[in-house]
């Protein structure tokens, strides 16, 4: 019942979801119903190791990444949530590439290529 998911990260937030079973399986159930999933910050390696299959792609740095309709930046300026929402509205590399992997309501490719069955949810 929902298009996408956005984890914007921060340290103790991620924290909260690593030990949380139900928010793992959320973000593989995200994937493995082919959604569009959007991951900021520390929260790009809590989507990283939910998904765990080679030859996906994520963000280190501070360019978007969209990787099957995982889009992904690593590091950027904001320092708080307030901040993080208010690069998320300026920043068109990833509010972009976001916008599109959410408006195919799903990503055929992760299907296509394999991917889809390979995460457990």
């Amino acid at each position: 019942m929902y298009a996408s998911i956005v984890l914007v990260g921060g340290e103790e937030s991620v924290n909260t979801l690593r030990r949380n079973n139900r928010a793992l399986h959320y973000v593989r159930e995200a994937f493995g119903h082919l959604k569009a999933i959007g991951a900021l910050h520390e929260a790009v390696a809590f989507v990283k190791d939910a998904c765990q299959l080679l030859g996906m792609t994520f963000s280190e740095g501070s360019d978007a990444i969209d990787s099957y309709g995982v889009v992904t930046i690593g590091k950027t300026e904001a320092i708080s949530f307030k901040d993080t929402v208010e690069l998320v509205k300026g920043a068109k590399d990833f509010t972009t590439a976001f916008s599109y992997a959410m408006s195919q309501l799903k990503n055929y490719q992760r299907e296509l290529d394999g991917l889809a069955s390979m995460v457990a949810y």
